[in-house]
């Protein structure tokens, strides 16, 4: 930029941030703009905290990381922050030799989303990647549609769904073992849930420490054709179609055992393997679909066996691969 004439450049500041991370709220398909936490420590170093701050756009910006002070022996001592962020100084920075792991645990102050952590290399030109080693096989489409250079966010219970959102609810539990009392049921940690419509997946989250998990997504098509069509008058017969639409939802979960007393890592969530849900308290038939009523929220549990016909626990209950 040019200078105004009798003014002249007597040295350039500038900053350069080693990692920024932004977060994807699986639900909506967008960016999450406020609220989020983000801190850890390098693996080498646990007792030494780093946190981020937000930036104007929202994105979570770590500076001045330990480690990120000084190049190779025998070169001037030079603080990557007051880098000039530049082709040549990222081809300096860039080298597996200065490339330090951290470890940082992401929370929500609005209790939106739920707690994860994750591992990720420092410094990184552009915004930080989740660093999961490949599922063999993938079994399934775990985070649909999400950039590549940010890390998914799933809903937590306590969140209020934002408009449009279909949800669909449950509290997990692992029943005990045979001759055990149902009060020893343990909650299901953590457990990964998809909600499948069609056999495809349309939402996707995982249990807190409880078991409780809430799966949104935006509500689907009609499946009556006549509402695709310009809308009625508001005293028309037809006016509460879309009220009466009904979608048969199916769920799938996977489940093993995560630790409860410790946030989990978001790459051991989404490895996890494919577990049971359970339509009965007898573990005799598998979960069957469930019905979703527009603007209403589906809460799915297990039948009791031992109790009148269509009686339904308080709970849904998981078991996970032998």
């Amino acid at each position: 930029m040019a200078l105004p004439d009798g003014m002249r450049l007597l040295e350039r500041f500038t900053l350069t941030a080693p990692l920024g991370v932004r977060f994807w709220d699986v639900a909506t398909g967008e960016m999450v703009r406020a609220g989020m936490t983000l801190q850890g420590f390098p693996i080498d170093n646990p007792d030494r905290t780093v946190r981020a701050f937000p930036n104007g756009s929202g994105v979570m910006v770590l500076r001045d990381l330990p480690g990120l002070r000084d190049p190779d022996p025998g070169t001037s001592p030079v603080n990557f922050a007051f880098g000039d962020g530049s082709d040549s100084f990222w081809r300096q920075w860039l080298q597996p030799s200065r490339s330090r792991r951290f470890e940082l645990t992401a929370t929500d102050d609005e209790r939106r989303f739920l707690p994860f952590r994750f591992g990720c290399d420092a410094p990184q030109k552009g915004f930080a990647r989740r660093l999961c080693p490949p599922r063999l096989p993938p079994a399934s489409q775990l985070v649909p549609d999400a950039p590549g250079d940010a890390l998914p966010v799933y809903s937590s219970p306590t969140r209020r769904a934002p408009a449009g959102l279909a949800v669909v609810r449950a509290q997990m539990l692992e029943p005990p073992d045979l001759g055990s009392p149902p009060a020893d049921r343990v909650p299901a940690a953590w457990a990964f849930v998809e909600a499948m419509l069609d056999g495809q997946a349309v939402g996707a989250s995982y249990a807190d420490e409880q078991g409780r998990v809430a799966v949104m997504f935006p509500f689907p098509a009609p499946t009556d054709g006549s509402l695709l069509s310009p809308p009625s008058p508001p005293d028309s017969s037809g006016a509460g179609g879309l009220l009466k639409q009904r979608w048969r939802v199916v769920l799938r979960a996977y489940y093993d055992r995560l630790p409860r007393g410790e946030v989990p890592d978001l790459c051991d969530v989404l490895a996890q393997r494919r577990a049971t849900l359970w339509e009965d308290s007898g573990l005799l038939d598998p979960l069957r679909a469930r019905e979703l009523a527009y603007a209403s929220e589906l809460i799915v549990r297990s039948r009791d066996s031992a109790g009148s016909p269509g009686e339904e626990l308080s709970e849904l209950l998981i078991t996970p691969v032998p």
